[in-house]
């Protein structure tokens, strides 16, 4: 089974839309291999995580611990995480992302 975060509108509309046109090209190629997939939107790993406040100043109070002047604070928090719970210390937003992602999934895969 696939799991891929699903899109979602920020302040960049050209990002979203070729981000949701890649996820339509991922859909159509999983559905034509039979492969099953799910969309896990962003706040559902992020709230497993832990890498989610319910409002950017809690986000930006759980990051406070984390030196780091680059990515915004739910990226740091994801990184806090994969460092907490695998031990993987990475500065790469995105490869904590997806390692949250897959996290979120292991644990919430349907059978």
């Amino acid at each position: 089974m696939v799991f891929i975060e699903d899109t979602q509108l920020r302040q960049n509309a050209q990002s979203f839309k070729k981000l949701a046109q890649l996820q339509g090209a991922l859909i159509n190629l999983f559905e034509g291999l039979g492969v099953p997939y799910e969309n896990v939107p962003p706040t559902w790993w992020q709230s497993y995580c832990g890498a989610r406040g319910r409002s950017f100043k809690e986000q930006k109070n759980n990051a406070a611990d984390i030196p780091s002047p680059g990515p915004k604070a739910s990226k740091l928090l994801s990184m806090q995480f994969v460092y907490t719970q695998f031990g993987i210390e990475t500065d790469n937003d995105n490869l904590a992302d997806a390692i949250c992602v897959g996290w979120y999934a292991v644990n919430h895969m349907s059978t």
